[in-house]
Formats: C-alpha cells, sequence, structure tokens
C-alpha cells in the first residue's frame, strides 16, 4: 500500500469516530431489534417453533392455539446405539386460566411471541390486559439448564407435562417433585461397522462411544410437585413461577450412575443462583454480538419468500445472516459438531421433496453420519464472524478419530498416514454398509478399473484391485460398494487448510502444534504413500474421483485433491520453523515438488478454465470436460476452499471464467455464491439467506433442495459468500493482504466489522457508494488494506 493510501485510512478512520459516536452505524446498542422476529398468533405445530440454544442444549419452541406451549428439547450429543441423533424429549407447559384461548366471544386474545436476538431469549405475552402472562425461555449459555419463567396478573396454574416416546424414553419412578427421563444405549452399531469394514481387530483399541451412551433430562420448579412420574402442578395458584429443565449426556456403566452425574450438574447449575445466570447469560450474548456484524440495505432488488415477503433484497439477506449465525451459535459448543441435516432443530414435516409422508421431528435425510463437504459450510464463516470457540467441535472429532484412521489405513492398505471418507462416524469410521450389498458391487468395479488401467496404459491394476471374491467376505475391507464416495477422500485435505486458517486467524501455537500439524502431516503422508508418480516423476492420483464422481467417472488427478495438496502443502511450509520438525518439511518440500499441475484446459474461444480433473482415459479437449460430473462444481475448489486463484490472485480472469462456466446453480450445500465472491463477480446470495420454503414458520429453517430442514449447509454458504463479498483475507503464505469490497453490490450501503488474520478486525460504514469510516486493529494491519473500490479486480 501506498503511503497516500494509508494517510487515506488514517483519515476515514478518525471521521467513522462522530459516525458510532452519533449511531449511524452497527454499533447502536439496539441496532440487532431489527432483526428480531416476532409473531402475533399462535403456532399450530413444530412446524411453527421457534429455535433458542446454548450452544450444545436446543429447544423448538411453539404455542398451540387454544393449548399449551410445548417445546422440543435436543442435544448436541443424543446419538443413540444406530448412529441417529434423537430428542431428549418434549414439554408441555399449560396455564390455567389458558391465555392463549379464545375470549367469551370467541376472539382471540392478544398474543405475541417474540425471539430476542441480544438477549438470547423468547418473550410470549398472550391475554387480555388486565389477566396478562408473560413467559421468557431462555437457555443458560454458561450450564446446562432451560429456564421458563411466568409472570401473570393474575393468580395462575401451571401443570407441565413429560412427552415420551415408548420405545426410546424412560421415565424414572420415585422422582419426589421432579419429573426424569432418559434414553439409554443398550447395543450399539460401533462393532459392527467395524467389522464391516474389516477392522474387527480394532475394536478392543479403541472406546465405542455410543454403547451405554444415557441422555435425557430433568424438570423441577419452585413451586412445582408431583401428580405422577411424568406430570408436575403447582401447589396453588401463583402469580410468578420457574420452570428449569436439565440436560445431560454421559456415558456410564449403570443408570445411578447417570443420574448421580445429572444431580452432580443440577447443584452445579443452581449454586450460581437465577439472577447472576442470567447476567451472565445476556452477557454471552451480548459480547457474541458485538465481535461482528452485516447490516445492509440499499438497492433496488426485493425478494419474495415466505420469511422475507417483499423486503429489499440486501435487507433480507442481513435478516437472514443474523438469524442463520444465531442458530449455529444455539448449536456451535456441544461435544459433537454441527448435523447440516437439520442441526439439533429438526421437526415434525412432512417429506421435504415429495411434500406427502410425514416424518416425526427425529427423522432427517442423510442419517446421523457426517458428510464432510455438507458439514463444513456452518464452519467457514466462523473464522470472518469471530466464532472461534464453535469450531472446536469438529476439529476436535477429527482429531480424536485419527489414531483410528491410522490403524484403518495400515490394515487395509499396508502403509502410513490416515485419510477420511467424505461420510464418516463419530468415531471416524466410513459407514461401510452390509457385505452382501458390497459384494454385489464388486465384480462390476473391477471390470471398471481393469478398463481404465487398459485406457490409460497403465498395465495391471494392483492385487488389491484384482483380488477374487467367492463370497461376501472376500471383499476387501475398504471397498465400500457406495459408488458417489468410493476415492472421496479430499476432506481430510480441506480441514487441514481450515485448521491453516483457524491459526492463521488466531495464532493459537498450541492448537497448531497438538490438532493441526499431527493431523495435516497424516493425511499429506496418506497421499505421498498411497499414490505412485507418472514418467515424469510426478504424483499419480488414480484411481480417484473428483468429488461425488465416484468410479462413474473416475479420474485422473482430480481439483479437489490437487488444489488440496498445493494449498495445504504450501501453508504448512509458511508456518515458523520451531513449530514443525525439519524431517516433515523436507517431505512436504520434496513432495511439493512432485505434484501435478492443477488440471484446465483452453477451448476454441481462448478462455482458460480449470477442470475438474482429467478423465481416465485421456481429457477432452473441449467444453464438455470442464464439468463432466457436474452437480458439485469440483473445478472451483481451486477457487474456494483452496483459494489458489481468486481477488488478489494472478489469472483472475481464469477464476471468473470458470466460474461462469460452472453447471449447476442450486441452493443447498453448492457453494456458487462463495465462488463468485472469490472471483470478484459481485453476484447476490438472497437465494441462500432469503430463500426459506419448505412449510417452516421460522425464516431461517431453510430448505435447501437436498438436505433435511432446516438445512445448515444453505445457511452457512450464504454467510460465507456475504461475508466475502465483502472482506477476503489472507494468511501468511499468501502475504496477508486484506481486499475490501471485491465484490461488494455498490448499490448496498453496508456497516460492517470483521475478523481477519493475525488477530485482526476490520470495521467500517459503507454509504451512497463511499467508504466513510474504517477502524483497522491492530492499527499496524491498515497497511495491509486494499479497497477494491478505488483497485477492482479485473
Amino acid at each position: 500500500m501506498t503511503k497516500h493510501r494509508w494517510l487515506t485510512v488514517i483519515g476515514v478512520t478518525v471521521l467513522g469516530v462522530c459516525l458510532w459516536a452519533s449511531g449511524a452505524g452497527a454499533a447502536e446498542p439496539n441496532w440487532l431489534d431489527a432483526y428480531n422476529v416476532s409473531w402475533n398468533t399462535p403456532g399450530v405445530t413444530s412446524a411453527g417453533s421457534m429455535p433458542l440454544g446454548n450452544g450444545d442444549i436446543g429447544i423448538n419452541v411453539w404455542v398451540e392455539a387454544g393449548g399449551d406451549l410445548v417445546f422440543y428439547v435436543s442435544k448436541t450429543d443424543a446419538f443413540d446405539g444406530n448412529h441417529e441423533l434423537r430428542k431428549l424429549g418434549r414439554l408441555h407447559v399449560a396455564l390455567t386460566p389458558n391465555p392463549f384461548q379464545r375470549d367469551a366471544h370467541n376472539q382471540p386474545r392478544p398474543f405475541r411471541q417474540t425471539l430476542k436476538l441480544r438477549q438470547g431469549e423468547i418473550e410470549i405475552q398472550a391475554g387480555t390486559p388486565g389477566s396478562q402472562v408473560t413467559l421468557h425461555l431462555w437457555v443458560d449459555a454458561k450450564h446446562p439448564v432451560i429456564h421458563v419463567e411466568a409472570d401473570g396478573e393474575q393468580p395462575f396454574d401451571m401443570r407441565v407435562t413429560a412427552d415420551t416416546w415408548s420405545d426410546v424414553h424412560t421415565i424414572v419412578e420415585g422422582q419426589d417433585d421432579r419429573i426424569v427421563m432418559y434414553s439409554r444405549n443398550t447395543w450399539s452399531i460401533y462393532g459392527k461397522n467395524l467389522a464391516n469394514s474389516g477392522l474387527e481387530g480394532l475394536a478392543p483399541q479403541f472406546q465405542d462411544p455410543l454403547f451405554n451412551r444415557t441422555y435425557g433430562m430433568m424438570v423441577k420448579g419452585p413451586d412445582l410437585i408431583s401428580r405422577m412420574p411424568d406430570v408436575l402442578e403447582t401447589r396453588k395458584p401463583v402469580q410468578k413461577t420457574l420452570v428449569s429443565v436439565y440436560a445431560l449426556t454421559r456415558q456410564t456403566d449403570t443408570v445411578e450412575a447417570w443420574l448421580t452425574a445429572l444431580d452432580a450438574e443440577i447443584a452445579k447449575a443452581d449454586a450460581a443462583g437465577l439472577e447472576t445466570a442470567r447476567e451472565a447469560h445476556r452477557s454471552w450474548w451480548d459480547a457474541f454480538w458485538e465481535r461482528s456484524w452485516i447490516r445492509a440495505s440499499g438497492g433496488a432488488q426485493r425478494v419474495d419468500s415466505p420469511g422475507f415477503p417483499g423486503m429489499p433484497e440486501s435487507e433480507a439477506v442481513s435478516k437472514g445472516y443474523q438469524l442463520q449465525r444465531f442458530i449455529t451459535a444455539c448449536a456451535g459448543r456441544g461435544n459433537a459438531p454441527i448435523k447440516f441435516n437439520g442441526s439439533i432443530f429438526t421437526f415434525d414435516c412432512l417429506d421435504i421433496w415429495k411434500l406427502t409422508e410425514p416424518h416425526p421431528a427425529d427423522d432427517r435425510a442423510w442419517g446421523g453420519y457426517y458428510w464432510f463437504q455438507n458439514t463444513r459450510h456452518p464452519y467457514y464463516p466462523m473464522l470472518a464472524g469471530g466464532d472461534f470457540e464453535m469450531m472446536a467441535p469438529l476439529f476436535t472429532m477429527y482429531r480424536d478419530a485419527l489414531p483410528l484412521a491410522r490403524e484403518r489405513t495400515r490394515v487395509n492398505f499396508g502403509h502410513g498416514g490416515a485419510a477420511f471418507h467424505e461420510t464418516i462416524t463419530l468415531w471416524g469410521n466410513y459407514p461401510s454398509g452390509e457385505k452382501w450389498t458390497r459384494f454385489a458391487h464388486w465384480k462390476q468395479y473391477q471390470e471398471k478399473i481393469a478398463m481404465m488401467y487398459k485406457q490409460m496404459e497403465l498395465g495391471t491394476p494392483p492385487a488389491r484391485y484384482t483380488a477374487e471374491a467367492k463370497e461376501a467376505a472376500d471383499v476387501p475391507g475398504w471397498y465400500l460398494g457406495n459408488p458417489h464416495i468410493q476415492y472421496f477422500y479430499s476432506g481430510g485435505l480441506e480441514l487441514s487448510a481450515m485448521m491453516l486458517d483457524y491459526y492463521g486467524y488466531t495464532g493459537d501455537k498450541e492448537f497448531a502444534i497438538h490438532s493441526l500439524i499431527p493431523f495435516a502431516k497424516e493425511i499429506i503422508e496418506f497421499y505421498d504413500q498411497h499414490y505412485g508418480r507418472d514418467k515424469n516423476g510426478k504424483l499419480f492420483i488414480f484411481p480417484s474421483q473428483a468429488g461425488e464422481s465416484g468410479n462413474h467417472w473416475l479420474v485422473v488427478n482430480p481439483m479437489d485433491v490437487v488444489a488440496g495438496l498445493h494449498s495445504v502443502i504450501r501453508g504448512l511450509l509458511a508456518l515458523p520453523t520451531d513449530m514443525t520438525a525439519e524431517g516433515d518439511r523436507a517431505v512436504w518440500k520434496r513432495l511439493q515438488g512432485e505434484l501435478p499441475a492443477l488440471p484446465k484446459i483452453t477451448l476454441a474461444d481462448g478462455r482458460t478454465v480449470l477442470l475438474q480433473g482429467q478423465r481416465a482415459g485421456g481429457a477432452t479437449e473441449d467444453a464438455k470436460a470442464v464439468a463432466f460430473w457436474g452437480h458439485m462444481n469440483i473445478e472451483s475448489y481451486a477457487i474456494f476452499p483452496f483459494r489458489l486463484y481468486g481477488v488478489g490472485k494472478p489469472d483472475l480472469p481464469v477464476a471468473k471464467d470458470t466460474t461462469n462456466n460452472l453447471t449447476q446453480r442450486m441452493g443447498g450445500w453448492n457453494q456458487l455464491p462463495i465462488v463468485e465472491a472469490y472471483a470478484g463477480l459481485d453476484t447476490g446470495v438472497s437465494g441462500w439467506l432469503a430463500n426459506q420454503g419448505g412449510g417452516a414458520r421460522f425464516p431461517a429453517f431453510w430448505k435447501g433442495p437436498f438436505d433435511w430442514i432446516p438445512d445448515q449447509c444453505q445457511g452457512g454458504v450464504g454467510m460465507k459468500a456475504l461475508q466475502a463479498k465483502l472482506l477476503q483475507a489472507e494468511g501468511a503464505a499468501e502475504g496477508g493482504a486484506i481486499y475490501l469490497f471485491p465484490a461488494w453490490p455498490r448499490d448496498w450501503d453496508v456497516a460492517f466489522k470483521l475478523h481477519a488474520p493475525y488477530n485482526t478486525t476490520v470495521e467500517g460504514i459503507y454509504r451512497n457508494g463511499k467508504l466513510e469510516s474504517l477502524i483497522v486493529t491492530p492499527p499496524a494491519r491498515a497497511k495491509d488494506v486494499v479497497n477494491m473500490l478505488e483497485k477492482p479486480a479485473v
């Protein structure tokens, strides 16, 4: 940056102080209230529910017209023995007189239900003046407890009832003045999963995380007494009362041990005191919202979506951004990563594709497994959002699964390193399926491999692909039988890149030494030892696949792998030398020199575009080669997540032309708007952050085209795209530049605060086509800011 440009930034900063002080920007204390969600009529079913949570425990809250306050209770780690995420149960809170009933003239009584984002609570006011009842629900940000506070203008009775699923939940008898219910896994799919993968011999080395996992809750209140094991009632009419719900998941040898652990957690939570806990809870949410924000307005375009009817696109996208960030925070600090297919806020709904078959709240498409290309999307926005502690569950799951992955590689392939398939369990193994189904496809698979080796004149395939299988037991354990993800290992590279970004943003050396480097080292070692070299000494990645193309479209050197290796090795070599071993760096440097070039092609019109890979049998010199398996747009992975092409990098036209040539532009997990932003294209994101659909009442319960509702992929993609249009930041390997407004719509005003590497925040106001305020912290980083309004991408 020139001296003149630096002085301009400082001058704008001084002006910004005045603007912030006058309340013109996002720092205005009540700015977030504009994004609260309010309803003036009760719901009907859980499809009309609002979400609330503390990072681990979540509730879906609704009021049945003329009936009760109802809410599901969920927890991030409540996995059953079949590896499905389950609800802890459902609670009904009935009030007498009932403020939700119609009056004597059959008219609805006044009603208002509001999600208050800044406070992290839901407020419900109902009833005619003079007999109104106000309910406050909040899930303690610091303790595993849900509070329901009721305050009436007149005395009322309260009844709390626990709903159970007879085949799942157990009510504990003999609990004085409290309800205790739980589910306990008396069996587990863990052993069968390992056996189907040919890894039964490894079972004694690793703990089964599902067997004896017990998850449940306890309900109590100072004015409540037991009527039945699943029913509590007030002793006498009250004007003010409290219901508290405590949740726990724990692997214990006995139910009694779980109950003892639950009582200990209850005592710990109660020791804080209600008002002290409320203050700490609200302080946590205040700090969360002050970490970062994006608040856009202006522009002529409007959206027409059930949750954002007729709103200006800029305002609808801003609202979607705040609500998705809230949902992420409600489930982002638990003992398991966020489930892409509904998080902990699934509800009773119709089949999201056919809209005919009803599904209870415990159902979700794609089950309880973690699919990396979906799971990643809620996590990328956490970097620019400054929500770093919410990334820990994802990193922890993969780090803890690394020993098994290493042993699996040794058993299956006879070499070092570790690989993770696209789809994994909590303990890191893949869902191998039944052996007989894999046996049915094994011969066809072998024929496909042999044909491809012949086409490429590679000779005879290795023995691992030619072994005869006379019965199901003979099929190799590494063979999945699912052709879509047979060689889909690149998630390990992408997670390594995300870990590198996390270190770049936070500077957390402990994380780098104990998580990032050990993990990335094993991933790199796998690719180094698993694949051979071509006649030029370059890594020859085959058999392989581009994304979910599988053995339908076997490819050589797929883009997600090649770009991932280039990006991760470059990032590792940019780490401080005192954090890495000399021998490891030597391996990385040697492999860096052996990496193949990124696959690309020059089209007949002269444009150069990136490819998903080379077709097995040779590259095809026409435009069809660009997207031979189109729906994942794998060629774009060199732009995002691996950021080898794009704004501030050489050959930006290649990124633009590749992006414009992409074939799939649907919502859900498709990352197109992120790629467009990194290519410097200012296309909209309303299809991801304002396209609700799906029959849910809550505006940010997204219905993507693939995943279950609420779709966390769709919300995560939209958030990351909006951030990247506003700010893109590079780490040490790329020089540390901060690109401001690289793809921002010029007719949108915005107040923002986002995070960048080196513990940097960038805060500003852009209005009427001008940057009115810019505050860079620490100030020394102002020299790294490149204002793309002054120097647009070309």
